[in-house]
């Protein structure tokens, strides 16, 4: 009878254990979501960090994990997490759309369009056929991009995605004004849209206009404060108009954000150079190549 109660105690232990483990992970997964709603995803991949400890084959943390990664620009770390969040089934079509878009990101076009003619195997979305535009044209596919978009926006006349594609195409044929007339329509309905802000900004970069292209990277930056490739143009352009003292305000900002970035020791021996401090530029310029 004394074995039969011990059994039974150890066996009630053990489920409010794991049950006391499920709310736990629970805990850190809705907090992640919390910080990523703020916009604070370098707090938000700590939270599912935390909770991968205890739950490592959870499809939709990992999911999360890596579409926060991504949002910092840490496009390698994030197609990790979103490839294990495909293999454990995690809500097909939009895990996979992420990936490709991660790895768009991260320059793999080609790899990018193989995820993306796994979604387009049913029927395609708007969405689904911008993407797939922007890994064509990556590619120099021009005329397939084209016919992406153009298939995306006639069934939706607003998909900001397509649109967006198409703004780029015309910048790369040297219509800068019908670029910026497409770019126009996206802001005016999406004004917290982050690619329409950052691509608002490499135009004016382009076209010389520093200072109105910080403003932009600024609010690029309002919308993701932790996005590398923002970084990696901005804190130049602060260089280039003679705003040191901006420029390491932002680079404090990026060390918080990434600290173990190579981008951020990038962006710091910049910053250390434009001061004179030729040590502290070697030092981290050394850091990057290591």
């Amino acid at each position: 009878r004394a074995v039969e109660v011990f059994a039974l105690a150890s066996l009630l232990a053990a489920g409010l254990a794991a049950c006391g483990e499920d709310v736990q992970i629970q805990q850190y997964v809705e907090s992640g979501k919390a910080f990523a709603a703020k916009n604070d995803d370098a707090a938000a991949v700590i939270q599912f960090k935390n909770a991968l400890q205890n739950a490592p084959e959870d499809a939709e943390v990992r999911y999360l994990l890596g579409s926060a990664l991504r949002r910092l620009g840490d496009f390698p770390a994030a197609e990790i997490e979103l490839r294990k969040a495909v293999s454990l089934g995690f809500q097909g079509q939009i895990a996979r759309f992420e990936l490709a878009s991660a790895l768009l990101d991260l320059g793999q076009a080609r790899k990018a369009l193989e995820e993306i003619e796994l979604l387009t195997a049913g029927r395609a979305t708007p969405d689904i056929l911008a993407l797939r535009g922007d890994a064509l044209a990556a590619l120099g596919q021009t005329d397939g991009a084209r016919n992406a978009y153009d298939e995306a926006l006639r069934e939706d006349p607003a998909n900001a995605g397509a649109l967006l594609g198409t703004a780029r195409l015309a910048a790369v044929q040297g219509d800068f004004p019908g670029a910026a007339a497409t770019l126009a329509q996206v802001l005016a309905a999406q004004p917290d849209n982050f690619n329409a802000r950052l691509l608002e900004a490499n135009l004016l970069t382009r076209e010389g206009k520093t200072a109105e292209a910080i403003q932009s990277y600024d609010k690029a930056l309002a919308i993701r404060p932790g996005d590398l490739r923002v970084y990696a143009a901005l804190v130049p352009a602060l260089l280039l108009v003679k705003d040191i003292d901006g420029a390491d305000r932002k680079l404090e900002s990026l060390r918080k954000a990434s600290p173990g970035a190579p981008m951020t020791a990038y962006l710091d021996s910049l910053v250390a150079y434009a001061r004179g401090d030729r040590v502290k530029a070697r030092a981290s310029i050394q850091a990057v190549l290591k």
